[in-house]
């Protein structure tokens, strides 16, 4: 006799799961009459007769009505193709007269697929930010039927995550770092099928809840290649926003820094003019804030070394006309960080296509004045 495994009797299906005693060929099973001697019971006699069961330890079984002088025979609970395969019992009819007649037989299971399970949470809480791997949670999962398993996952934010492991288990992890200021909530449902035709399948979905932390301010200088004379922008950066009562400082980081320079409450960025004395120096910009996690915040950030300039124009240049002479003269020019070694001057007739060469004026970097001699028109 045969039985597939795992399915659950009712009294519907008793013909298909059960094994009857009397003609069900078509349903596939053997036909046993009871009989006494050579001659078939009585049916009066079949009503008064009783059926016990030997069986093997461990199986689990019932006799069961079905109809007048019929029984059946049924398992008490699903049977398990993996656990155990073979069932013998004994079927001992009886009289009252004490005639009787047993019917040894054998019940084999036959295998059935069945589907995988996997277990995981519903819901998940995770704090953003943090470092890789940004790990949410582990899914187990397990086959009656030992066949190798494969794990996937799917849902419309999917693509925020990735599954790793190996064996029957899987750790889904964000692939990037999560950020509550994008996204607070996901969904994912991942899936586990085994290699069988047609693939089973079990799934569990998850909500994954991000909890907003209280993510540290940045301040961003644009100016890569700060000179003399330049005006350099800081500009803070906070994901937290609702930023407030911002103070902003500036400080050269070198000796004979020359102090700080406080700036209007309110702003999230400040323009600062280089000066000479910041040549060969860093500019540290830092700026103490409110956001919406609080007061008290503060960020800050150096810039690269300042360099000089070439040096400004001549103050003050003026040029007036003597006897075949122009005298020139001028104040001192910023040395934008610099030492100023030399004045040059020259000169182009009106009329000429050219300027005259460069000619040092005298003095060195003390000149102030020079003179072109000899003029005709």
């Amino acid at each position: 006799m045969i039985a597939s495994e795992s399915k659950t009797p009712t009294a519907e299906d008793r013909r298909v799961w059960g094994i009857r005693l009397d003609s069900v060929k078509a349903q596939g099973f053997n036909t046993i009459h009871a009989r006494q001697g050579r001659g078939e019971l009585r049916t009066s006699e079949y009503n008064q007769a009783w059926m016990a069961l030997a069986h093997e330890r461990g199986l689990k079984v019932q006799l069961h009505s079905w109809k007048p002088n019929r029984r059946s025979l049924h398992f008490v609970s699903a049977p398990n193709y993996e656990a155990k395969r073979i069932y013998s019992v004994t079927i001992r009819v009886s009289d009252p007269s004490g005639s009787a007649g047993t019917f040894p037989r054998s019940v084999r299971v036959t295998d059935v697929n069945e589907k995988p399970v996997i277990t995981g949470p519903s819901t998940e809480t995770r704090a953003e930010n943090g470092t890789s791997p940004w790990t949410v949670t582990t899914y187990s999962a397990s086959d009656p039927d030992n066949n190798t398993l494969r794990f996937t996952h799917r849902g419309d934010q999917s693509s925020y995550f990735k599954l790793t492991g190996t064996g029957n288990s899987r750790t889904l992890e964000f692939k990037n770092k999560p950020n509550f200021e994008t996204r607070q909530t996901y969904k994912v449902r991942v899936v586990v099928s085994d290699k069988s035709t047609g693939g089973l399948k079990d799934s569990v979905s998850t909500t994954v809840t991000l909890a907003d932390n209280d993510d540290p301010g940045k301040v961003v200088i644009t100016n890569t290649a700060p000179r003399v004379g330049q005006r350099i922008t800081a500009k803070l950066f906070d994901e937290d926003g609702d930023v407030a009562n911002d103070l902003w400082f500036w400080v050269p980081l070198s000796s004979g820094a020359s102090g700080t320079q406080s700036l209007r409450p309110d702003a999230t960025s400040h323009a600062y003019t280089i000066k000479a004395r910041d040549v060969g120096k860093i500019l540290e910009a830092t700026v103490e804030y409110d956001d919406g996690h609080g007061p008290g915040k503060s960020a800050h950030t150096t810039s690269n070394t300042v360099s000089a300039s070439p040096p400004g124009p001549p103050k003050s240049f003026t040029a007036s006309r003597g006897d075949e002479e122009v005298y020139l003269s001028w104040g001192k020019a910023d040395d934008n960080g610099s030492d100023i070694t030399h004045y040059e001057t020259r000169s182009k007739a009106q009329t000429a296509s050219s300027w005259s060469g460069w000619s040092q004026a005298a003095k060195g970097a003390e000149a102030r004045a020079d003179t072109f001699s000899s003029l005709t028109n």
